[in-house]
């Protein structure tokens, strides 16, 4: 009997340790899973910024991404990670975000609340700096001078702007045609415009002369210049007495390069010699002839044309006949 007693006994002990076993087993998995949970609440977040041009919605690559805990002063910068800006290990708290890039407008710094273990993530949306293109004159007017003249191309708003003359008249030229002004820039640039008019007709001629920039907006400038026309005859007026049948006048050409021209006259009695021909930088001599027969006792009056291709004149005969 007091065998069997013994082992009671022991088998006891045995089922006890084992449930000691058991329950220190038990208190280690619960030790480890509360260890875990602790991690994470405890594990940094991460924000992501993406940052977009807020008129065209293109991603803008190179701004300035920072945040600072609202209780502190350490800042913490962001990195380039494909699209978007990356802050890691970023401790659970409320913090200022700023995004800034030197072509925008200043975003005003928010309030994110990042928390533990997550991924913040947030659009920004920039405004791009308005240049404003201005000009010192809107016209300039030339009349008969062939002596340039300018005008002053100004940045009166912020950012960069770029600036280019759109030019679609041969006989207008600018120099510069385009340029580059930066913010407040209202010195600006001078622009020399001239004006060529060998290949206009005589008259007045006009036009506006665009200036254009992507996104500072445009202004024009009236360009207006006088042509005369590049044959002169000389005299003017001729007057042949009672015993004169003749007289003379020259062509000259005025402009340079060569001028073909033909005359003719408003009277049967009123011819030229010669009627046709070209000047370049000679003078050529035309000889008037009066045929007087067809004239009665009195003064008479004609004229002769002179028409060219590159202008007009006339000469006024008056002549006595008995």
């Amino acid at each position: 009997m007091r065998h069997l007693t013994d082992c009671k006994s022991i088998l006891l002990v045995i089922k006890m340790f084992r449930s000691v076993q058991i329950l220190n087993l038990v208190f280690a998995l619960l030790l480890t899973l509360t260890s875990s949970c602790g991690d994470d609440e405890d594990r940094p977040g991460v924000v992501r910024v993406s940052v977009f041009d807020i008129l065209d919605n293109s991603r803008i690559a190179d701004a300035q991404v920072s945040i600072r805990k609202e209780s502190g002063q350490d800042i913490l910068a962001a990195r380039m990670e494909g699209s978007q800006y990356i802050i890691e290990e970023v401790p659970s708290g409320n913090y200022q975000l700023t995004v800034s890039q030197p072509q925008y407008e200043e975003n005003s710094p928010r309030t994110i609340t990042v928390a533990s273990n997550t991924v913040f993530e947030i659009d920004i949306y920039l405004s791009p700096l308005q240049p404003e293109l201005s000009i010192s004159k809107s016209s300039l007017d030339f009349g008969i001078s062939e002596a340039p003249q300018a005008f002053q191309v100004r940045n009166t708003g912020k950012g960069v702007l770029n600036w280019e003359i759109i030019e679609n008249q041969a006989w207008i030229s600018t120099n510069p045609s385009s340029g580059t002004l930066l913010e407040n820039d209202e010195g600006g640039i001078s622009v020399i415009v001239s004006v060529s008019r060998q290949t206009l007709a005589e008259g007045t001629h006009s036009h506006g002369l665009l200036v254009s920039s992507a996104r500072g907006g445009f202004a024009t400038v009236d360009i207006t210049l006088e042509v005369s026309s590049k044959i002169e005859a000389l005299p003017q007026n001729l007057t042949l007495d009672a015993n004169q049948s003749s007289d003379s006048f020259t062509l000259k050409n005025i402009s340079g390069g060569s001028i073909n021209y033909f005359i003719s006259s408003n009277q049967e009695w009123l011819s030229t010699s010669p009627d046709i021909g070209s000047v370049t930088t000679e003078t050529d001599i035309i000889t008037v002839n009066v045929d007087k027969s067809f004239l009665s006792a009195g003064q008479h009056t004609g004229q002769v044309f002179i028409n060219s291709d590159q202008g007009s004149a006339s000469v006024t005969v008056t002549v006595t006949a008995n």
